[in-house]
């Protein structure tokens, strides 16, 4: 993908999240069921110091308090407005920064232990919920695991979930239609996603679009492989939505060696 169609694409929902940030939290209010298993892991791991990059209204840092309450969370999301219309006001477990990971991604530079600490500093564990799919092209989305990846402490955890939305039938009809009508009104645009990019929209409110990226399983399986040096996949799941299979999420240990 072109780095100005993946420029556009972030501004896009940059735009789409500071529009509807109060009615989109709160449709996000309550745990997935998929967190279960990943706090069983980060207890087991004995994880303290957890980043959680895009933690959007911050109901998983409300959940770990509940589960871990030793635990401190750093939250990172370009969208503050998310959190004060979330948990960021009931959490004592976490401390929340305003960065546009995506930006940073893109530019090559995401070094979140520089950035929440000012040095190279390691966290014990990073997870990154409902976010891959926001990232444009394939390589930049490996970029950011290899960045978790050189972030967290050899032989920590990272764990990411990763968006299938296309399976579900009434998802995947709001994504073809949103993105037919996004291209009719953009034709400049037209051949410039990916496969696997598609449009969303918000309660039909016109011209209101959020890109998003469904993962196939043969991309998944791309992932594992091409992270390998820096990642070493522990477990695969799948979790959330009506079919409890709308999330992949794939739970990795830290090899210690540069990406």
């Amino acid at each position: 993908m072109d780095k100005r169609i993946a420029e556009t694409l972030i501004d896009l929902n940059t735009r789409f999240y500071r529009s509807v940030a109060y009615a989109f939290s709160e449709t996000r209010l309550s745990p997935w069921s998929g967190w279960e298993y990943c706090i069983d892991k980060l207890k087991d791991a004995g994880a303290k110091r957890i980043l959680d990059v895009a933690a959007g209204n911050m109901r998983f840092e409300k959940t770990m308090q509940e589960h871990m309450p030793d635990a401190y969370l750093y939250a990172l999301d370009n969208c503050p407005e998310l959190a004060q219309n979330g948990y960021i006001g009931e959490v004592s477990n976490a401390t929340f920064a305003n960065a546009d990971i995506c930006r940073m991604i893109l530019n090559g530079n995401p070094d979140f232990s520089s950035l929440v600490f000012g040095d190279n500093t390691k966290f014990d564990a990073a997870v990154s919920f409902a976010f891959m799919h926001h990232i444009p092209s394939y390589e930049n989305r490996i970029a950011f695991l290899k960045a978790l990846a050189s972030c967290v402490k050899p032989r920590g955890l990272v764990i990411v979930s990763l968006w299938k939305f296309m399976k579900d039938a009434d998802i995947a009809s709001s994504a073809q239609k949103a993105t037919a009508a996004f291209f009719e009104a953009n034709p400049n645009l037209v051949g410039t996603f990916d496969k696997g990019d598609y449009l969303l929209g918000w309660q039909n409110l016109e011209g209101i679009y959020r890109y998003c990226h469904h993962f196939s399983e043969e991309e998944i399986a791309d992932i594992v492989k091409d992270v390998s040096l820096c990642l070493s996949v522990k477990s695969t799941y799948e979790s959330d939505g009506r079919s409890h299979r709308l999330n992949a999420y794939l739970v990795f240990e830290t090899t210690g060696c540069d990406c």
